[in-house]
């Protein structure tokens, strides 16, 4: 029997040990949102997805849905920000990271959402970031996050910085709207229960 392969662009949010020597990866991708897929035997050392599938990297992956889950047969590394994150940005691509995992459910596309994630990598691993800046992408990725989801809000500097463009110009502009910013994402985080 065979199956079909979808391609697609992705990011790798995550993964947790499934089997012995297996992993299921969480990849936010371009075509089909955030998948959940196994990558067989990932593990071992002589497997040639390990090296591809790092946690913030952009890859290039073919996919074959089973019955139950999406299965990877091969990726390709686009773009790795491991090491330049693990020196500037853990902490804040977690915490990003984490949002997406918990607010996400099912497969939808949402390429606004995957170029915000991209453009969020870019930006913290090209540039060196003060902790206020830090802070400050931290709270814009939390505002424009939970708009694409439907947690936006009709306060217009909500909507400001739900659209704005990911430049460190806006990055700065945050902190003199944090109080107000910061208000409405904790109390959009205490109606999802999260």
């Amino acid at each position: 029997m065979s199956y079909h392969v979808y391609s697609t662009e992705g990011v790798v949010l995550g993964s947790i040990p499934y089997g012995e020597s297996n992993k299921v990866f969480f990849i936010l991708t371009k075509k089909f949102g955030l998948v959940r897929a196994v990558a067989q035997s990932i593990r071992e050392l002589k497997s040639k997805l390990r090296y591809s599938l790092q946690e913030g990297s952009v890859i290039n992956v073919d996919l074959v849905h089973g019955k139950d889950i999406w299965r990877i047969t091969n990726a390709s590394e686009v773009a790795s920000y491991q090491m330049v994150l693990r020196e500037h940005g853990s902490y804040i691509v977690g915490r990003i990271f984490f949002l997406l995992k918990r607010l996400i459910h099912g497969e939808e596309p949402d390429v606004d959402l995957y170029e915000i994630i991209v453009s969020f990598l870019l930006i913290v691993s090209k540039n060196i970031l003060t902790e206020k800046q830090h802070e400050n992408v931290d709270i814009l990725l939390h505002i424009q996050i939970l708009s694409r989801l439907g947690y936006g809000s009709s306060e217009n500097i909500i909507q400001y910085f739900a659209h704005a463009p990911l430049t460190i110009e806006i990055v700065d502009e945050i902190t003199e709207h944090k109080t107000t910013l910061i208000k409405h994402i904790q109390e959009t985080l205490q109606s999802t229960q999260m």
